[in-house]
């Protein structure tokens, strides 16, 4: 693996085709990776301060490309392949292109989208520290860290995973996976939805749960301490397990 670094002030830096290790120092630097799996810093790992810092733009092209923008307001664009996407610090925009890529969300003005590259498909994944709403052709959400954050779909068919606080998950349109992990949750396939909905999985994980299904033929389960409803209607009281079995809301199955 080759190795390319920038100066301090911004500059252009292209990678050799092959697999390249690129820093771009400081300033505001436009990083291409070309072919290769390429592993792109907008600015060198060990500096730890913002006085050369910029907001970089990082593409990483062909490959399995990793990119880091670091501080700053960076615009990353992963390519084809499976991209890494990490913009650190700042605002950022994120987009991974063709191929299964991944994600990091740390800031409320964070963009990860695949607006432009929707009709490519893949499967992406979202991993978000803060409470956080799946961007246009992304399927997957994890919630880190261990504040009590909440995680929403889009009109995808999603995958959302709680973390071990306290969550709420709503999979919005689709046919969605929600799973709580531990802590208090509340899930719902589609709370919110006026129209009709997917056939959502709903699993509580440990903790009391309050799960909803919504329209559609829906798969609801808990583990430990869960109380189920599957008309997506105001959250039931803490003794009660209800089910209306209202045939407008479809054929749902609940496990304990």
């Amino acid at each position: 693996m080759g190795t390319i670094n920038g100066n301090f002030w911004g500059e252009t830096l292209n990678g050799s085709g092959t697999d390249d290790f690129i820093q771009g120092y400081g300033g505001n630097d436009l990083v291409y990776g070309n072919d290769g799996n390429d592993i792109i810093y907008g600015t060198a790992q060990y500096l730890d301060t913002d006085l050369f810092d910029g907001g970089d733009t990082l593409y990483g092209n062909n490959g399995n490309d990793k990119l880091y923008g670091q501080n700053g307001n960076d615009k990353l664009q992963g390519g084809n392949d499976n991209d890494y996407l990490d913009g650190g610090v700042g605002a950022d925009n994120m987009d991974g292109g063709d191929g299964n890529d991944t994600y990091i969300v740390d800031n409320s003005a964070d963009i990860a989208s695949e607006i432009y590259n929707d009709s490519l498909g893949g499967r992406d994944k979202v991993l978000a520290n803060i409470t956080y709403t799946l961007g246009y052709g992304l399927e997957i959400l994890e919630l880190k860290g261990l504040n009590n954050i909440n995680g929403f779909g889009n009109s995808n068919n999603n995958i959302i995973r709680g973390n071990d606080a306290n969550n709420t998950v709503d999979g919005g349109i689709g046919a969605d996976k929600l799973y709580g992990s531990a802590g208090n949750d509340t899930l719902w396939g589609a709370h919110w939805s006026l129209t009709a909905d997917g056939n959502d999985q709903i699993g509580g994980g440990q903790g009391n749960d309050v799960m909803g299904g919504s329209y559609g033929d829906d798969l609801i389960g808990g583990v430990e301490g869960a109380q189920w409803k599957s008309d997506g209607s105001s959250s039931p009281d803490t003794s009660s397990f209800l089910l209306p079995g209202d045939e407008e809301f479809g054929d749902d199955s609940l496990y304990g």
